[in-house]
């Protein structure tokens, strides 16, 4: 490369740079800030590193077992990824519902993230299900009683995301007429939500303790979470989608993935549950109850609680039969 063709190169560098100072220059301007300032503070700022951007030494010391027992680290590790799975499907949602006349093919990317995240959640379940040894959680078990993943708050911040109040009403509420309108509504219907039904000790039928330290926890928070939401979850926001566009492929499209998403979260994502149950409560001489003392029989499987995020994209049979194929499907396998 010759001299001149040196200093072509540093000229084109010098009024890149030129105009990226520039843009830096009038976004501090806005906010009465100096620029210089700033450079310095970039000049002295340290490289990046891998591991203080993620945190590493801060993620792997959060993990604390109650037993000595080594499968309980399995256990603890592969609830915090759930978590974290759990935050990234918020995130998408929150983008979605946040951004005002939102497109078809938008609403179709952040569903399909969504989708991609549990569908990786309930591959992924056969660590609990193949990969943890029975005897020991049977043992370790007792230590962290009674807490259970039914106290995940993001899971419960995701249904309210995805849907009206009305079709998480427990089913037993589901055939008396619904709340006239009114200031208290939702937080009828938030009272009727079929989770606070759900955890029951199996001698008394009282609400399991894991239930009641729950609710002592987050109720309040998880009521306002439904009324932020009553007017732009995932429902509200597929139903204000442009009716121009109503006969798009993209249309068509986002219903599937809305149908996709209903399965994963309230069908797959549950049953794998119910089977990581089958496997480590049920024994050849007894069916343990769950932590805390739940019944988990009658809690876990999707054909008991009919949980549908999106009933009208169902037809009354799809409806009807929800989950009911997959769980005799599972129970067979799992029995022999």
């Amino acid at each position: 490369m010759n001299q001149q063709q040196l200093m072509e190169d540093s000229l084109v560098i010098d009024d890149a740079i030129q105009q990226k100072v520039f843009r830096l220059s009038e976004k501090y301007k806005e906010v009465d800030q100096n620029i210089a300032c700033h450079l310095d503070r970039l000049y002295y700022t340290e490289h990046t590193k891998y591991w203080d951007y993620i945190h590493t030494d801060t993620l792997l010391s959060i993990q604390h077992p109650k037993t000595t027992f080594s499968d309980e680290m399995i256990f603890i590790v592969y609830h915090q990824i759930t978590e974290l799975y759990f935050k990234l499907i918020i995130s998408e949602i929150r983008k979605i519902t946040g951004t005002k006349n939102i497109c078809d093919e938008d609403f179709l990317v952040g569903l399909m993230r969504m989708n991609r995240y549990y569908e990786n959640l309930i591959y992924s379940f056969d660590i609990m299900i193949d990969g943890l040894d029975q005897k020991q959680f049977l043992e370790f078990r007792y230590a962290l009683w009674p807490a259970s993943g039914f106290q995940s708050a993001q899971f419960r911040e995701i249904e309210l995301m995805a849907t009206d109040l009305e079709n998480l009403r427990a089913l037993s509420y589901r055939e008396q007429p619904s709340f006239e309108e009114g200031r208290n509504k939702l937080k009828e219907l938030y009272n009727q939500i079929y989770w606070k039904t759900g955890a029951t000790d199996v001698k008394n039928g009282k609400r399991d303790l894991s239930l009641v330290h729950f609710i002592e926890k987050y109720d309040w928070t998880l009521l306002n979470h439904a009324i932020k939401f009553e007017n732009k979850n995932l429902w509200q926001v597929f139903k204000n989608l442009d009716s121009k566009t109503i006969t798009s492929p993209e249309r068509e499209k986002v219903v599937m993935e809305l149908r996709r998403l209903d399965m994963l979260a309230n069908i797959d994502w549950r049953l794998a549950h119910y089977k990581a149950a089958i496997r480590h409560l049920r024994t050849n001489v007894e069916v343990k109850e769950g932590t805390g003392g739940t019944n988990w029989q009658a809690y876990l499987p999707p054909r008991f609680q009919k949980i549908i995020f999106f009933p009208k994209l169902w037809t009354k049979q799809e409806r009807e039969n929800w989950g009911k194929t997959w769980v005799i499907g599972a129970l067979n396998q799992s029995f022999k």
